[in-house]
């Protein structure tokens, strides 16, 4: 190559504005020539061999880590993986890192695809990186996903030029087809569950995807993906599994079942204890958290399951999301899911009252039907409970959330080792949020508000007082009694129930000093005493 330093020094200086020399050090001569040559070609196309593909998973709002990576990105990574292309993962959950490190990520490895997506919270962020990504090189094919996106395709499409491409619902197969599809020229007209920008700058909606038959197809999720070892619930490392995919309820305020059309589909428990032992086995982690919005709906599930583990050479630990409803069908097997492993359940008990359960479609429990399991649970089985209530639908009164939020209060004392308050969120897509459009009571559409903190339609009930009732119904929780139980629990023999006293004490001490939990009492009193 004749006069190549004078080619690598022209280079650098029309490159200098992009950060790109600090990138250079250590290199040989003909690396940065080849380095810088091929990122200014980068600017026009990238290559369409076999596309590399970027998924991002954005920071959440409340935490820096949750109890498993997103096992959605998992399993779509292991599909393409499994088909040959190269994938990877910048997880903001765990991990920091800048705008500035993702851009020269995407020009070092010439990414051809950028996924992203999340809850509809963290659109915004999302939406940021695909920006980012147009950024760096127009050639680069944007693509988002999940729920939200799912539901406000076309409106997303519109409202954002930096999105190519909307999955919609399930993404597997379609990630899969859309990679196999990239390409100069682009042919995803026969490509079902997309929406997409034509080459013409139309928007197209191409015809929904049937449903996965036999989700046990599916590989395995692709954990070596991400940084598993920073995953925890109350510091006990943890990866996530699922036994189905859909519920078989339909709240009103809930997207899963809508995004899965109504559908509940069953994994085999069997092949189910054979990927948590190879999980244990590969990465080193017991511990797991099941992903699904009901798990084991019927007894029969639950009594086919425990039948594996009880097979399993590897001993192995796991909480789960129930309901109240599902769990009494099989008490029966309450005390052998603990010997085999049940160290937490995860139940949506919504409110105190049974017109506002009914308002959001669920199964109504009185106070002393759920004080009695719930002590089942926590005191006699040593299976710890983590309960939710919400607050602030379109009509609830005030009465009904200090019934509510007193409620919360009572259980914590005794019957819950965490209990937590929401502000009722209308996501798209829910039958929540067509009605309130319908109704012209939806107040914003800046995603980054729905969150469960803040208000975003309109209520009888002023949202500053909604929100008040919120916080005190989060750190009320801090009583007298509720501080014993985790200062003692330290010392409990449960090792799961030890992790999470040294975890909640500090917010129980600080919610005690607040003084809240009198306002909980007081609200309790008059729960119990119209009961009577």
């Amino acid at each position: 190559m004749p006069n190549r330093s004078a080619s690598v020094l022209r280079l650098i200086l029309l490159n200098a504005c992009e950060e790109l020399v600090p990138q250079l050090n250590g290199r040989t001569e003909m690396q940065i020539y080849q380095t810088i040559s091929a990122r200014s070609a980068g600017k026009r196309a990238v290559s369409t061999a076999r596309p590399k593909v970027l998924f991002i998973q954005p920071r959440l709002l409340f935490s820096g880590v949750m109890n498993s990576p997103n096992i959605g990105i998992a399993y779509i990574v292991a599909m393409l993986e499994q088909a040959g292309f190269p994938v990877f993962v910048i997880d903001l959950t765990s991990t920091k890192r800048s705008k500035r490190s993702i851009g020269r990520f995407l020009r070092d490895e010439s990414i051809a695809m950028v996924c992203a997506g999340g809850q509809t919270a963290v659109t915004p962020q999302s939406l940021e990186y695909l920006a980012l990504a147009k950024k760096v090189n127009p050639a680069i094919q944007t693509v988002v996903g999940g729920p939200h996106f799912s539901f406000t395709d076309v409106e997303s499409l519109k409202d954002n030029e930096c999105i190519d491409v909307v999955v919609r619902g399930e993404a597997e197969y379609t990630m899969l087809e859309l990679c196999q599809a990239f390409g100069p020229d682009k042919d995803y007209e026969g490509i079902t569950g997309i929406t997409y920008r034509s080459k013409q700058g139309d928007i197209v909606r191409n015809s929904d995807r049937e449903l996965v038959a036999n989700i046990d197809s599916l590989p395995r999720p692709g954990w070596n993906h991400f940084p598993v070892n920073t995953y925890h619930r109350f510091g006990t490392p943890m990866l996530g599994i699922i036994s189905s995919r859909g519920c078989v309820y339909q709240c009103k305020h809930c997207i899963t079942w809508k995004t899965y059309d109504g559908r509940y589909r069953r994994r085999d428990p069997r092949l189910v204890v054979e990927e948590m032992a190879y999980v244990k086995k590969r990465y080193g982690v017991d511990t797991f958290f099941f992903h699904d919005d009901q798990s084991f709906a019927e007894p029969k599930e639950m009594a086919s399951f425990l039948e594996a583990l009880g097979q399993c050479p590897e001993r192995l630990h796991w909480c789960m999301p129930s309901q109240v409803a599902t769990l009494t069908r099989y008490r029966h097997l309450w005390p052998e899911m603990k010997r085999l492993g049940l160290f937490e359940i995860d139940i949506g008990l919504e409110a105190a009252q049974e017109s506002q359960v009914e308002y959001y479609n669920k199964d109504y429990f009185g106070r002393d039907a759920v004080l009695a399991f719930l002590e089942e649970f926590e005191n006699k089985l040593d299976i710890m409970v983590s309960a939710y209530m919400v607050i602030g639908s379109p009509d609830e009164t005030e009465e009904s959330m200090r019934a509510t939020v007193g409620f919360i209060g009572e259980l914590a004392e005794q019957h819950l080792t965490r209990g937590m308050t929401a502000i009722l969120t209308p996501f798209p897509g829910t039958d929540l949020y067509e009605e309130l459009r319908t109704q012209n009571r939806i107040l914003s559409r800046d995603w980054g508000k729905y969150d469960q903190r803040r208000l975003v339609m309109k209520t009888l009930v002023e949202p500053s007082r909604i929100r008040k009732y919120q916080m005190v119904g989060f750190m009320g929780v801090g009583s007298p009694p509720y501080v014993r139980r985790m200062w003692n629990n330290r010392r409990s023999e449960n090792r799961f129930r030890r992790d999470a006293a040294k975890t909640l004490m500090p917010l129980a001490i600080f919610g005690l000093l607040t003084g809240n939990y009198r306002k909980l009492r007081s609200f309790r009193n008059s729960l119990v005493a119209r009961e009577r």
